[in-house]
Formats: C-alpha cells, sequence, structure tokens
C-alpha cells in the first residue's frame, strides 16, 4: 500500500533555504516525523533559490503554478521523490498550499503590478535604459537594470520581469529560525562516508568571518566565513563576480566559524537582504544570500562580539551539543524578557567568571582557616615543651641541692630553699608538680 503524504507536512514557501549548506530533500518520511534526508545538487539548490526569491519578491511573470512546480522539483531529491510529487498527485496540491502563501505576503515586499510589466518591447535600447519619473518614496533604494549580451556579445537592457528584479530583496526565514533556535540547534555530525571519517568535523575546524563592501552598492556590506585565508576569499569573489571587494572587518582564529558565522547573519536579521541575481556578472549561478543593509562599524562590533563569546566561553562539547550550563543561562534571559544577543551572552559570560572567581577565593580562604589554626597548635606545642624542659631542669637541680643539703646536716638553708621554691610545688600551670619530700623526724630534731 502506497502511502500519500499530508501536504501540510511539507514546508510552507517562506521556510526553507535551498543555499542552506545543509539543505536536503523538503519530501516529508511517513511515520517518521521528518524529511528525506538525501542532498540537493547545488545547481538545482541554486536555481531552486532564484525560483524561491523572485516568487517571493513578486517580479515573476506568467504562470506562477508552473513556476512552484518546477521549485517543489528542484527542492526534492531526483533520486527518489521528484517522480513521487508527481506519480501520488501531491504536485498540485503543494503548488496551491504555496499559492496560498504568496497571496499572504505583505504587499511591500512585493512589486506593483502597475509598475511591472509596462516597457514597450518596441522601444530601442537607450530609450529603454530611461528611467521613468516616479515619486521618491515608491522607488526602491536599489533598482537598477541589470544586464545582459544578445548574440553579438554586445551589453543590452533586458526588458520585462527580469529587468525589473531588483538590486536586494529581504532575507525571508521562517518564524522558527531565530538567534536562539540556532544557538541551542547542534552542530551538524560529521559525514558517515569513508572518504570524511579521518577527517576532522567541519563544524570544529576554526576559521575567520570576514566583511566587505563594494562601490557599486554603498550602505550595504556582505557577511561570509572561510576556513582558508581571507584575502583569498576575496580573490575568489573578484574573479567569479567581477567586483573589487573591501575588506572591512575580521576576526580570526573562531571557533566553530560556520555556526558563529550564523549567529552574526541572525543577529543581523532585521538588515538581512538577498541578492537575487548577481549585479556585475549575469552569469553567475543563483543569487547571494549574504548582504546587509547596515553601516561598517555594526557590522565589525557585531562580528568581534560573537567571535569573542565563543572563543572565551566555548559553548559547545565536543559533541557539538550547547553545554548545559549555557542553555540554563539562556533560559534564565528568557524567563527575565531578556533579549539573546550576543552582547548579553558576553556579559553572562562575565557575570559568570566574576561568580566562580569569588567561590575559588572563598574555597582558598576556607582551605588556608584549618591550615593557619594547625601552625599556632605546633607553636604552642613547642613553647609548652620547652617550658616543660625547664622545668624538668629546675627540678632536677632543687632535688639535687636538698639532697646535698639533707646529707650535710644544714636544716636552716634547707628551709630557705623550700621556702623560696615554694612555687615548684604550688603551680597550677602546666609544668609538672613536684611532691615534697618526706623528711625524717629524725634530722628535723637535730
Amino acid at each position: 500500500m502506497v502511502h500519500i503524504p499530508d501536504v501540510k507536512a511539507f514546508p510552507s514557501l517562506r521556510d526553507f533555504d535551498p543555499l542552506q549548506p545543509h539543505f536536503t530533500c523538503i519530501y516529508p518520511l511517513i511515520g517518521k516525523e521528518r524529511n528525506c534526508a538525501n542532498r540537493v545538487n547545488q545547481f538545482d539548490r541554486s536555481e531552486a533559490s532564484r525560483i524561491q526569491v523572485q516568487i517571493l519578491g513578486g517580479v515573476l511573470t506568467g504562470d506562477l503554478t508552473g513556476h512552484l512546480q518546477k521549485l517543489a522539483e528542484l527542492s526534492c531529491c531526483k533520486r527518489v521523490h521528484r517522480k513521487s510529487l508527481e506519480e501520488l498527485g501531491v504536485l498540485d496540491e503543494l503548488c496551491q498550499k504555496w499559492e496560498d502563501d504568496v497571496r499572504e505576503i505583505p504587499a511591500a515586499t512585493q512589486i506593483k503590478e502597475e509598475d511591472r510589466g509596462d516597457t514597450d518591447p518596441n522601444l530601442t535600447s537607450v530609450q529603454a535604459d530611461t528611467p521613468r519619473s516616479e515619486p521618491a518614496e515608491s522607488t526602491p533604494r536599489y533598482n537598477l537594470r541589470s544586464m545582459d549580451r544578445n548574440h553579438t556579445g554586445q551589453i543590452c537592457h533586458k526588458t520585462g520581469a527580469a529587468s525589473l528584479i531588483p538590486d536586494f530583496v529581504p532575507h525571508v526565514k521562517g518564524p522558527s529560525n531565530t538567534f536562539v533556535s540556532v544557538l541551542l540547534r547542534p552542530l551538524p555530525p560529521a559525514s558517515s562516508s569513508k572518504a570524511s571519517r579521518n577527517r576532522e568535523p567541519q563544524w570544529r575546524k576554526q576559521g575567520s568571518i570576514y566583511a566587505f563592501t563594494r562601490t557599486s552598492s554603498p550602505g550595504m556590506v556582505k557577511i561570509g566565513y572561510t576556513t582558508g585565508k581571507v584575502f583569498g576569499r576575496l580573490e575568489s569573489w573578484q574573479r567569479s563576480c567581477g567586483y573589487e571587494p573591501w575588506l572591512v572587518a575580521v576576526a580570526d582564529d573562531v571557533p566553530h566559524v560556520i555556526r558563529a558565522e550564523a549567529l552574526v547573519h541572525h543577529e543581523l536579521s532585521e538588515h538581512w537582504r538577498v541578492e537575487p541575481r548577481c549585479k556585475h556578472n549575469p552569469l553567475c549561478a543563483g543569487g547571494h544570500r549574504e548582504w546587509f543593509e547596515i553601516d561598517v562599524d555594526t557590522a565589525e562590533q557585531t562580528i568581534k562580539r560573537v567571535a569573542k563569546w565563543i572563543m572565551l566561553a566555548r559553548p559547545y562539547d565536543e559533541h557539538g551539543f550547547l553545554t548545559r550550563k549555557w542553555r540554563n543561562i539562556i533560559c534564565d534571559l528568557e524567563k527575565r524578557d531578556v533579549v539573546v544577543t550576543s552582547a548579553n551572552l558576553l556579559k553572562a559570560y562575565d557575570d559568570l567568571t566574576s561568580h566562580e572567581r569569588m567561590r575559588a577565593i572563598d574555597s582558598s580562604q576556607r582551605k588556608a582557616i584549618p591550615k593557619i589554626k594547625r601552625e599556632s597548635e605546633i607553636v604552642a606545642q613547642t613553647e609548652f615543651e620547652s617550658e616543660l624542659s625547664a622545668a624538668e631542669k629546675d627540678v632536677s637541680s632543687l632535688d639535687q641541692a636538698m639532697r646535698l643539703l639533707l646529707g650535710s646536716g644544714k636544716v636552716g638553708q634547707l628551709l630557705d630553699v623550700l621556702i623560696t621554691d615554694r612555687r615548684m610545688y604550688t603551680s597550677v600551670d602546666r609544668r609538672p608538680k613536684i611532691e615534697q619530700p618526706v623528711m625524717p623526724m629524725g634530722v628535723l630534731v637535730s
């Protein structure tokens, strides 16, 4: 019996990103409460991302259902579930669900119908390049026409929907994809393939988070990461896209650099923008999703805070899970209605280290008190032993004197010795008491 998945189990149009590094097939598996784990190849993901961004930006014309069907097929694994979509009749229901998602998109994120597709195809290339006069408030900040080449190799401006694709559109993310959810998410496990068993897992690698700008997009900053050399990565951007990047911020030797970059992106999610089509190279596959409409100082400070917190706190254990200590700290911040940001995480780390430092000081002090007591007892014992030794010497000398006096018959001198040294016989201190000798009656009478 063939089981048909419920269309509600598929993600909504906003809730998946084909360009994510670990993107997998969106087809839900019945009875397992998860999606298919098969990977989708890079080319299909790039094409799916381009279609998704254009649909959400409201810049596609023509048959919307056809574009949605193409997006659904490209977002499923070629091995199994692309065929299942059409064979089981799920494709039409999924497209209907995504059409409802498109209708719910706020009008502010789409290009108005009267501003789209009204270019006369009979205009010359010079006339097509002439911008329309529109009110300043309705003109997007970045809406330059993209360029393409004709069969002769000359640059010409395209007309229709493609020419109206804005340079940048707001990044669309699901409601569950937040800074805290990324923070709590386990780091990706190591690959089980034989080729990568002996390699270090990708999530354990250190790397650099960088930010750069370009002269053609003022006010925009691109934030990315690399496990190699930063300037080598910038040269790669220059070769592939055809513009010169200007490095404005970098943090080196960041542990778990992929997770650190994701935290930077989600902390700046309000300013996150997507370049649906490469502005400088029409042949560049797909768009670029890591642009932010912020100033350079904000980008630099955010990168430094996230990198500093991960380097100092070491919040993930050897298996890639967030430690219990930091889970409790995050829960405590949320209970107190404190927004979880890199700045508040750093403050929590400072408070934690201060508390641990005070506990260490108190513990060392408690350990020092018995040691001081033992030293004082040793000193007192030494003094007592010295006093006892002196007393024994005094007693032995007195006893010897008494014997001499008794032997010589000098009773008067013996009485003087006894009166002078009677403290030796009445002492109440810790020295041993000495019993008085018994005098023979005959000696005292004589």
